[in-house]
């Protein structure tokens, strides 16, 4: 498999916006902040191409108004003071970071540097290729280098950010692969954050890029474990009142398919199934039976409709799903006792031993997946919130 940060991200923020973007390749229109942080990137990496001399801040600043004016036409406003204002935040960060930074400065080995690395899968036997671009590469001495991450986030976060930050890990790797004579020197990796001229600065040692590899090929087995079984399920987060796939997510689409078909009969039902069923769920005294009923017509009707949430003034619901390994607790005593670990499930409860599953090693769950395992209990639910929550775009 290729893989790159990016797409590790969006696994671990959302599977399904992972499998829509990186398996469907579906493509929709950049937002108006992805818009401005490429345009910003492509004048940095001019600002320090040397050809033959450095540009100055006015060439940087002309730069990026060009690429700005190429592309605006695609990105979405709400008014032009609000593309008025972008446009100078980027223009600002520029000139900034100009002043504070000059080129000529810094003894730069890489623009935009591309690269692949091998990572082998020992559990396996494949071997998967991670992908990816840096912003810059420096070299401060003989033994010292600087790989460099531009952020034009408004907001900058505290100093462990950087420390337990995947992508940079990730960029050290992909510059060792690169350039191999670099192993042994001291790689400094730092983000810079444009929007407050403040930069975050941290490394890696061997141990911790050992374990940077195993995180990311034991995602890969979890990506491709979800391939075979087509399951890339939705996961809300502040991120999505912004997000360009709303309108194919089933957390979000339902609130689309309403809008475009408002008399549709079928939703007409779900709706007045929807408010009776928060009604309730609000007084919810007495009304246990009534509630699974409704309960039972709404997660049928999610289920019809592959909607993952269901909106209506008073509220919302989400449907929830959790599955459960069921283990043949006799046939997973020999694997544990191998490990000095039946006496902690001697009780033979399955709750102590679902509890005690994360903390074995791979070969013990290998070996539990393989002789105890009985089958997957998957149980259904409907989590109920009276704020009502909106799309950005949708307001």
């Amino acid at each position: 498999m290729r893989i790159s940060y990016s797409a590790l991200e969006l696994f671990e923020r959302c599977p399904h916006v992972f499998k829509c973007v990186v398996l469907d390749k579906v493509r929709l229109p950049k937002t108006k902040e992805a818009f401005l942080g490429t345009t910003v990137h492509e004048a940095l990496n001019f600002l320090f191409t040397k050809n033959p001399l450095f540009p100055t801040v006015d060439e940087v600043v002309s730069f990026f108004n060009k690429k700005w004016e190429e592309r605006i036409e695609k990105i979405s406003f709400k008014d032009d003071y609000e593309k008025s204002a972008l446009h100078k935040n980027g223009t600002d960060m520029l000139t900034r970071f100009y002043k504070k930074h000059p080129a000529w400065n810094f003894t730069t080995l890489g623009l935009e540097t591309r690269f692949e690395a091998p990572l082998q899968d020992p559990e396996t036997g494949e071997t998967h290729t991670l992908s990816g671009i840096i912003d810059r590469v420096d070299k401060i001495d003989d033994n010292t280098y600087e790989i460099i991450d531009y952020k034009t986030a408004r907001r900058m976060p505290a100093q462990d950010h950087a420390d337990k930050n995947l992508q940079l890990a990730i960029y050290h790797l992909g510059v060792l692969s690169r350039w191999p004579h670099l192993a042994g020197k001291k790689i400094k990796l730092t983000l810079q954050y444009l929007q407050h001229g403040e930069h975050l600065t941290t490394a890696r040692t061997a141990e911790e890029l050992k374990a940077t590899k195993q995180k990311i090929l034991a995602t890969i087995r979890e990506i491709q474990d979800r391939q075979k079984r087509d399951d890339f399920p939705a996961q809300s987060s502040p991120l999505c009142a912004m997000h360009p796939y709303n309108k194919i997510c089933p957390m979000w689409s339902y609130l689309y398919a309403k809008k475009d078909t408002p008399h549709n009969l079928d939703d007409t039902a779900a709706q007045n199934t929807l408010k009776e069923y928060i009604a309730l769920k609000t007084a919810a005294q007495e009304t246990t039976a009534r509630i699974k009923e409704l309960q039972a017509v709404l997660l049928g009707y999610m289920r019809d409709k592959k909607f993952e949430r269901l909106f209506t003034d008073e509220g919302y619901v989400t449907r929830t799903i959790r599955e459960q390994d069921i283990y043949d607790i006799e046939k997973a005593r020999p694997a544990l006792e191998a490990i000095n670990k039946w006496g902690e499930v001697l009780a033979a409860d399955h709750k102590k031993l679902e509890k005690l599953i994360p903390l074995l090693p791979s070969q013990t769950k290998k070996r539990l997946t393989d002789e105890a395992l009985l089958r997957k209990r998957t149980t259904e639910s409907l989590l109920m919130r009276k704020k009502k929550i909106m799309p950005e775009d949708l307001e």
